[in-house]
């Protein structure tokens, strides 16, 4: 059963908005897109299990993607947690299609391009998970239960290469293919329950309510302001182009493509980047409509909740999720 479910996050949206709306002769353009592109493939990842997901037991296991918790250290995220009555597991996923090596010096490599790259070791990401959730968990003086841990590789052409003896970095380390025989056994493991349906009912409670979204100020972040921000509605047919709006309708001057619905995902890049609150004048000057009166057409067709008097109308912009 999924309690919490997968949603692209806000700071993914954030990250690709800011990768479209930059120049790309900013020197910032290469190393946003990049960031931006390693967020939607690690979403894909997370995407790609639930289909394994969707065999487990439906009223046996509660599924929460994307946890965001808080401990006396700060925050802490884990992809995915799976509870049950009987043993909880988390699943950390990686979504990379490099060659992947465990050394026996304690490294994770990875080839790139022919060249190698040392990153954060798997099983030290997860272990520090791993302990910061039990820590939590310890606070609300629940049963002391099972918790299991796994770190998965979602790209089908990840080589994985353990070159040690360590049998932890098997034991913990899979590809997604492998999941639901590693819930087995779990499952002949733990066999009997930790916890009551009623506690298991409060741990949902307890991590639903404390889940926090991680919210960046990403201009802030990256020191730009709006005025460096690419105004417009782009094609979103050829991706050369802007389009310009005529009766009510936009028209790429390229390749002649129209919609009347191609402004939507330029607000949803407004409210993710400035704000979520958008005036007329405002809306014009964005979207280099030079008519107020065609522009409040627009937003009043959209149905945009709206605050203030007449002059100083904001309209509440809708965040796309895609």
């Amino acid at each position: 059963m999924i309690i919490k479910p997968l949603q692209a996050p806000h700071y993914l949206l954030q990250m690709e908005a800011l990768a479209r709306r930059i120049s790309p002769h900013h020197i910032l353009k290469e190393s946003i897109t990049s960031k931006a592109k390693r967020l939607r493939a690690g979403y894909i990842g997370e995407a790609s299990l639930e289909y394994y997901l969707q065999f487990l037991p439906y009223h046996n296991f509660f599924i929460f993607y994307n946890i965001r918790l808080k401990d006396e250290h700060g925050y802490f995220q884990i992809d995915i947690l799976v509870a049950s009555t009987k043993f909880l597991f988390i699943l950390e996923v990686k979504n990379i299609k490099d060659h992947v090596i465990f050394d026996d010096m304690g490294q994770a490599i990875r080839f790139v391009n022919e060249k190698e790259e040392a990153f954060t070791h798997p099983i030290y990401q997860i272990n520090l998970q791993h302990t910061r959730l039990l820590r939590w968990l310890r606070q609300y003086n629940l049963p002391p239960v099972p918790l299991e841990k796994l770190v998965i590789y979602t790209h089908p052409k990840t080589i994985l290469k353990n070159l040690t003896n360590d049998p932890t970095i098997s034991k913990h380390i899979i590809q997604k293919e492998k999941l639901l025989e590693k819930v087995e056994l779990f499952q002949e493991t733990y066999t009997q329950s930790c916890l009551s349906e009623e506690e298991l009912l409060r741990l949902s409670s307890l991590l639903i309510s404390s889940h926090t979204t991680k919210e960046v100020a990403v201009m802030q972040k990256y020191a730009l302001t709006k005025n460096e921000l690419l105004r417009g509605v782009f094609c979103f047919n050829c991706k050369k182009s802007k389009m310009y709006f005529h009766y009510g309708t936009w028209r790429c001057s390229s390749c002649h493509q129209q919609s009347k619905t191609a402004h939507r995902h330029a607000l949803s890049d407004y409210a993710l980047l400035i704000e979520p609150y958008i005036t007329n004048r405002q809306a014009r000057e964005y979207l280099e409509v030079p008519s107020s009166h065609m522009m409040k057409r627009l937003l009043m067709k959209e149905k945009m909740g709206a605050v203030g008097n007449t002059s100083g109308r904001k309209y509440k912009v809708e965040v796309l999720r895609f």
